[in-house]
């Protein structure tokens, strides 16, 4: 008696083989719902079929032929909305080419003084917290020359505290 079956490794490696790739059968997966959309998007499009999508996506033909029809989404639907946007992408391109050119300019203007306003934002900044911080200090001075509890300085230390 001979045995002919060969070992159990060879067994495994041809059983992989042939449910990834050679049947053509996909593995079971679900499809998040951001996947889904996408995958709609792309077949109500119509740029892509099914099959291309399972095989993109990793997910079987039958299982997004049934969220389809479940969906009601046909392929190619909004195809109309591709030769539209095409259309007024040329008419919007020659327009936005002419516009660009012309807002280069305050662009280029603006990015001179951006700089400058930074500087003077942060310079000003620093000036109103050397105001209120002063302001803070005369408030506790004057109270402890008047001989008052500074607890009923509260009122105006917060006030200063609004200032900045």
């Amino acid at each position: 008696m001979t045995d002919d079956t060969p070992p159990a490794e060879e067994i495994d490696d041809e059983a992989n083989e042939t449910d990834a790739g050679e049947s053509g059968k996909t593995p079971r997966r679900v499809l998040s719902d951001a996947e889904f959309a996408v995958i709609r998007e792309i077949y109500e499009l119509g740029s892509k079929g099914i099959v291309e999508l399972s095989l993109e996506f990793n997910v079987s033909r039958q299982t997004l032929h049934k969220r389809f029809v479940a969906a009601g989404i046909k392929r190619g639907s909004r195809a109309h909305e591709i030769s539209k946007a095409v259309q007024t992408g040329v008419l919007q391109a020659s327009q936005a080419a002419g516009a660009a050119a012309a807002a280069q300019e305050p662009a280029e203007r603006f990015s001179d003084k951006r700089a400058d306003w930074i500087e003077e934002t942060r310079i000003t900044g620093y000036k109103s917290l050397k105001q209120a911080e002063m302001l803070a200090r005369k408030t506790i001075a004057d109270a402890i020359k008047a001989g008052t509890a500074l607890s009923a300085q509260d009122d105006n230390l917060k006030t200063v505290q609004r200032l900045n």
